[in-house]
């Protein structure tokens, strides 16, 4: 029997870039029930500059989980689609999905452009048609390099890549077999560069367990990489792919770049820079906890409304949908500087919560279906979820500066508490982190003996509410 949806905590993602930004979606996908499997699927959104001849994707209020839906641009083939679909259980490989338009400096009849990802790939293209100075990115228009073969560079499908039931050879396995099957698919996920698994999966679990841990470690080596294993070898049975074969690639990683000739008006190029971040994922349900690698399988790309969407997908070797409790915790990082499960954990007071999203019913087989979750507001587990995470204090956001200063002008003006927190882009609740953040931190100050920070704060406290009410007491004579 399946339960809702598992309930998903993002992790202060806006703060990671200095705005907030509005929930990105996080889905799982479930499996037929004999196979015990789940994909995690989280989708992040950016816009970036299409005239910028260098482009910097910056992160935006996310785009939806989209669904296969028919192309209606000019010149598109019958298996054309306008977006794929997001959530599938899984992809051999990264599917690259471009949109637009090649543009020409004068009408033509012909013009020719490329696609280049930085040690990945060359797509070149050929568009034909009837003389203009643009065509647009369709299979009706656009030719492989020799001219004649149709070529599609959008979403198209899907394309259903078999393979026979390689999970079962799981059970058949010793321990150093699983653990050079997973050496094999972490090479695979991380472009050839292999990595140790707390390397690779982001959150090592023994973080903050010190005591024991070596022991345990040194009990039998083989014995952990047998779990591992079965966690992260994925299974690679029926993948959906909605890219052509050419614009499939064995992997891309997030911080790669894309060149794309011919794409701006002129027959100008762009080169978009991908931002380098990284969803990191744990799931939770009673007495198991995985680390789920994720890995970029689609980079959707429209160059004429500077829009990017990036896909990440990654596995779990349990049915999400059987647990009383469980949750994914899901945190945005910079792949240069990955969280420790205990940091995640210490932000989510700042946690935003939900459940997770999943495929339409309606595309699903009838063991797939999964029960219709309460409306957020009166979903009591989800609350509960909620209230439970708020006992770790966070780090503070703000400087001592700025949280004194914003201190003072609300101990100055209660009436305007609303209006002074929103400009500062927050609301009650992180303001009241806030205070308990530097109350910690000072705490801590004092408990270590650092009278010299203690004072410090006191003083510029006393100094920020006397400034403030100064003014407001000018600015009420003055009205």
């Amino acid at each position: 029997m399946r339960l809702p949806p598992p309930i998903v905590a993002r992790v202060d993602p806006a703060r990671l870039f200095g705005r907030r930004v509005a929930r990105f979606p996080v889905g799982v996908v479930p499996w037929r029930t004999e196979q015990e499997r789940s994909t995690v699927v989280v989708k992040l959104s950016y816009d970036f500059d299409p005239a910028a001849r260098h482009a910097e994707p910056v992160l935006v209020d996310p785009r939806p989980f989209s669904i296969a839906t028919p192309s209606e641009i000019q010149g598109a083939l019958a298996d054309e689609l306008a977006a794929p679909d997001d959530l599938v259980r899984a992809k051999r490989g990264t599917d690259l999905l471009v949109f637009g338009e090649l543009f020409a400096d004068r009408p033509v009849e012909r013009v020719t452009g490329q696609i280049h990802v930085r040690d990945r790939a060359m797509i070149p293209m050929v568009a034909v048609g009837t003389a203009g100075r643009s065509f647009p990115l369709a299979g009706g228009f656009l030719r492989t390099e020799d001219g004649t073969t149709p070529l599609v560079v959008g979403p198209s499908g899907p394309r259903v890549v078999l393979e026979e039931e390689p999970a079962a050879a799981l059970e058949e396995m010793t321990p150093e077999e699983k653990k050079a099957a997973y050496q094999e698919t972490l090479a695979m996920i991380y472009g050839g560069e292999f990595r140790s698994w707390k390397e690779a999966l982001a959150t090592p679990l023994s973080e903050g367990e010190e005591e024991g841990a070596s022991e345990r470690e040194e009990e039998d080596e083989l014995e952990g990489w047998d779990t591992l294993a079965d966690a992260s070898i994925l299974d690679l049975a029926e993948c959906h792919h909605y890219a052509s074969p050419a614009l499939t690639l064995d992997t891309l990683d997030e911080d790669h770049h894309i060149e794309a000739q011919s794409v701006r008006p002129n027959g100008e190029s762009t080169h978009l820079q991908l931002p380098g971040h990284r969803p990191v994922v744990v799931f939770e349900a009673p007495e198991q906890t995985f680390d789920v690698a994720m890995y970029l399988d689609t980079v959707s790309v429209d160059f004429s409304r500077g829009a990017l969407d990036l896909v990440f997908r990654g596995q779990i070797p349990v049915d999400a949908f059987a647990f009383d409790e469980q949750r994914v915790i899901v945190m945005i990082a910079h792949v240069d500087d990955v969280p420790s499960l205990q940091a995640m954990l210490d932000e989510l007071p700042r946690g935003d919560f939900t459940r997770a999203e999943v495929p339409d019913q309606r595309l699903v087989e009838e063991d797939q279906r999964v029960p219709d979750s309460p409306p957020l507001e009166d979903d009591v587990d989800l609350q509960t979820a909620k209230q439970m995470a708020s006992g770790p204090v966070p780090d503070p956001v703000l400087s001592l500066d700025d949280f004194v200063t914003l201190a003072g002008a609300l101990a100055a003006a209660p009436d305007e508490r609303a209006r002074l927190l929103s400009a500062r882009d927050l609301d009650a609740e992180e303001w009241a982190l806030e205070e308990r953040g530097w109350r910690k931190r000072v705490g801590a100050a004092l408990a270590a003996g650092d009278l010299d920070l203690v004072a410090a704060f006191n003083k510029r406290m006393r100094q920020a509410r006397d400034a403030a009410l100064a003014a407001h007491v000018v600015k009420r004579r003055e009205t």
